[in-house]
């Protein structure tokens, strides 16, 4: 089956509800429905699948629009406020506005508008949608694959209340305290599940990230995921309250039975009913489907067969060419073993249980589903919907509301991450609270179990980017502070990789619609104890008129920073331990120096300039209060290392450079010492290094017409022949002369770091030129033999990594010289290796 994309773009939207179970569409936010195709033409979508939107008091206009993606495609708009579009008991349609005529649907776009003067007039209420597809053909014949509707609904006026997520489980890193109903409870019509059952927390596949998986085997038992406490309580006090989440079943043999969520309390339980989830897609003869490919420009999967093309098994709809297709498309494509087929992979769906009486059947007891609100002890997610063993997923469960809501009252606690990330997350995708951060996409946010302090830690590694990563604090942290007295956060941190560290760790605070800032030192690549107490002189307000006492009464989020480096590259990995909340009167560590970078390193050319001071970031940590420090720099093999300040008060950055006067090339060792004085502290070392490196060569020169033949010193050289350069600074001053390779008769390319490059008249290297002898003032060589067939070639020289300007040289096939000596005597070499000469024949 294809989806019906259906985004939601309004200004002032909220559901209501309706009997049946509903998809929600709410203040702006696109929802993707899954719907099956109509069976023929004029089919009503409506009950399980219709759309309802909430008008609130006060609003004057409310425009619905259905727009078809073709000037010739058929459909109908049907809107009724208060209840379903549907069936009279005579047959005949029930609604309250229609786009076209019931006998004369017209094609194109479907727009209702209600206003005031409408009949009925616009009111505030839940107005549901139904809508009737023909399609692009005329008539009754329906073409398989509906294209994708877009609906949109609009509203002006009336007050605008925001949607609150009151708690939520988004699975991304870990199981957020949700469990199986493996044990036995004495709430009335609570289910036990089958022994055999178990959850286990899956990284990856969820809708998106992480996800629950239950487990369960054959048996009559339910089983269920059982929520955790933050979605418990007092209910009742919130405005509209509503639980959301995607399902997704596994394995199994198809369900049988609908999503269900069941809540209790002492006195009575209660039954809420969503929409069976869908099963599998199609399935296709893996003797004709060779192979899965993913279409680059839809991101979809298509089954192809052994000559390319699509195997027609069903059509689809191509809504950018408008043209109907044999295609095999699924989101998804995964290969059974057993039946040998392709499957088109079951899809995530989302879910609505609005916790309002209509929507829930009672299970036990006598008392009204208010009194079971206001007193929730337990919430079952049912994952038992086929008779066999299956396994099921759920995601991104939450529970929303209207309005602020009450604020919980915050304990003193903490997060000692020994099994688990405690419900922390990162910072991207962007959290929902207002003045939070958003983080970079390739970050990673795990828990480690081991290497922390102790035990297990959370690590984010940052993928860098112009955005900051930091870590969100679970619900635990959130909510109104007045019952802890003198509060502060106490934490252990790690910079544990990446460049050093060079921005300060960063805790931020959201409350009242208000930022806070505290900013502490630069950390240190050890776990280092941080306190930060929660007092306005340590804060600074970046956002907002709230002061810190008003922010501590509604504490909406926390943050702690986890990327530390200036330049944004990544990767960098930073770790959070034992964050705690406690009250002040709690004794903080003790105090502790800290030197940040942990080492510099400095280079220079000898005789050149010195090179850019650095600095050294000397904070206390731990105890969170100001010390004295002495500072000291020692060199060695000189007084070259230098620092601004001989000593000073915490925090303060020191200045550090280096003096390469009279410093010969070479590496020299030192270090920064900073001593607290006054307490029993061990001091903090900085090494330091400065490497100073040699002076370059001046650059070589080539004479004009410099290149010649060796033997008859003209300026004409051929492939393979012997060759002498001129010029200036070409090599070594006192001359050296080349021998064959060790074991070879092949001449080196690269004598006392000299080279002859020998390149094309645009500059692409040919070859290095064989070496005979280099010195300041001459190269003999040999031209390289894969010049043949060029009619010029260009020379430059490297020495030492001083290159020369070209040269050009003019190449011939043929240019015979003759060493000569004496009276012009040809340099002839008898049997014996001797000179041929008049008193030495041959």
């Amino acid at each position: 089956m294809r989806k019906w994309i259906i985004p939601l773009f309004s200004l002032a939207l909220l559901f209501t509800p309706a009997a049946r179970a509903t998809t929600l569409l709410t203040n702006a936010v696109p929802v993707t429905f899954i719907l099956p195709s109509p069976t023929f033409a004029g089919q009503l979508s409506n009950g399980d699948l219709d759309y309802a939107i909430y008008v609130p008091p006060g609003a004057t206009n409310l425009t619905i629009e259905l727009d078809t993606p073709e000037p010739l495609f058929v459909s109908q708009l049907l809107v009724r406020l208060g209840n379903d579009v549907g069936f009279s008991g005579t047959g005949s349609f029930v609604y309250d506005f229609l786009s076209s005529s019931l006998s004369s649907p017209l094609p194109g776009t479907q727009i209702i508008t209600i206003t005031a003067q409408s009949n009925p007039a616009l009111q505030s209420g839940t107005y549901y949608i139904g809508f009737r597809v023909w399609g692009a053909v005329q008539g009754t014949t329906f073409v398989p694959e509906t294209p994708p509707l877009t609906l949109t609904a609009t509203v002006t006026g009336g007050p605008i209340t925001p949607i609150r997520t009151v708690a939520i489980s988004t699975f991304n890193t870990d199981l957020d305290g949700w469990t199986p109903n493996s044990a036995a409870t004495s709430l009335p019509g609570a289910s036990q599940g089958n022994p055999g059952a178990f959850v286990t927390w899956q990284s990856g596949g969820g809708h998106p990230g992480g996800f629950a998986q239950l487990y369960r085997p054959n048996g009559m038992a339910t089983d269920a995921l059982l929520a955790p406490a933050k979605f418990l309580g007092n209910l009742g006090q919130l405005d509209s309250p509503r639980f959301e989440f995607d399902y997704l079943q596994l394995t199994g043999g198809g369900a049988a039975t609908p999503v269900q969520i069941r809540i209790f309390s002492s006195q009575a339980s209660f039954q809420w009913q969503g929409n069976i989830p869908p099963a599998n897609g199609i399935s296709i003869d893996a003797s004709l489907c060779t192979q899965i490919v993913t279409d680059p420009l839809t991101g979809k999967q298509e089954c192809v067969n052994e000559s390319g093309g699509l195997v027609c098994s069903k059509l689809a709809y191509d809504n950018a060419t408008r043209t109907y297709e044999c295609a095999v498309v699924c989101t998804s494509a995964v290969y059974n073993s057993a039946t040998g087929q392709y499957d088109c992979a079951k899809p995530w769906t989302h879910y609505v249980a609005a916790l309002q009486p209509d929507q829930w059947k009672r299970l036990s007891g006598d008392a009204p589903f208010s009194q079971v609100l206001g007193d929730v002890e337990r919430v079952e997610v049912i994952t038992t919907l086929s008779p066999s063993g299956e396994s099921d997923g759920i995601d991104n469960f939450a529970l929303l509301s209207r309005g602020p809501g009450p604020v919980p009252t915050v304990l003193a606690g903490n997060t000692s991450f020994t099994s688990g990330a405690d419900g922390w997350t990162s910072n991207y995708p962007a959290p929902s609270v207002a003045g939070t951060t958003l983080g970079n996409p390739g970050s990673t946010l795990r828990w480690v179990p081991f290497e922390g302090n102790p035990g297990g830690y959370l690590r984010l590694t940052s993928s860098g980017g112009s955005n900051r990563d930091f870590v969100e604090a679970p619900a635990q942290f959130l909510g109104n502070y007045g019952s802890i007295t003198n509060p502060e956060f106490q934490f252990d941190y790690n910079h544990i990789s990446g460049p050093p560290a060079a921005l300060p760790v960063e805790v931020h605070l959201i409350g009242a619609q208000s930022v806070f800032v505290w900013t502490g030192p630069v950390p240190a690549n050890t776990w280092t104890h941080y306190v930060v107490p929660l007092t306005a002189s340590v804060w600074n307000r970046v956002s907002g008129t709230a002061t810190l006492a008003q922010a501590l009464a509604e504490v909406d989020a926390i943050e702690v920073s986890m990327q530390q480096d200036t330049s944004g590259t990544g990767p960098e990995a930073n770790g959070l331990d034992n964050f705690w909340l406690t009250p002040g009167s709690l004794l903080a560590a003790p105090p502790a120096i800290s030197a940040n970078p942990l080492t510099i390193s400095f280079s220079a050319v000898a005789r050149g300039n010195n090179p850019a001071a650095q600095s050294i970031s000397v904070t206390s940590i731990g105890g969170g209060v100001p010390l004295s420090f002495n500072a000291a720099a020692v060199g060695e093999g000189g007084n070259w290392l230098k620092i601004s300040d001989n000593g000073g008060t915490t925090p303060r950055s020191l200045g550090v450079w280096a003096d390469i006067s009279g410093l010969a090339p070479g590496t020299y060792n030192g270090a920064v010492t900073v001593s607290a004085t006054g307490v029993s502290l061990g001091p903090k070392k900085v090494p330091v290094t400065l490497v100073v490196s040699a002076e370059s060569a001046p650059a070589p020169h080539l004479n004009s017409g410099g290149a010649v033949n060796a033997a008859s010193n003209k300026t004409q050289l051929a492939p393979g022949a012997l060759g002498t350069l001129y010029g200036t600074t070409l090599g070594p001053q006192g001359g050296a002369a080349a021998q064959f390779i060790l074991g070879t008769n092949l001449l080196p390319t690269r004598l006392q770091g000299v080279r002859l490059l020998v390149e094309e008249t645009y500059g692409a290297l040919i070859a290095e030129a064989p070496l005979l002898y280099v010195s300041d003032s001459q190269i003999n060589f040999q031209l390289p033999f894969e010049t043949f067939g060029r009619s010029e070639v260009e020379l430059v020289v490297d020495n030492n990594g001083s290159l020369s300007g070209p040269l050009p040289v003019q190449v011939v096939p043929i240019a015979p010289g003759i060493f000569t000596y004496g009276n012009n005597r040809a340099v002839v070499v008898n049997a014996d290796n001797s000179v041929n000469a008049a008193g030495n024949g041959a």
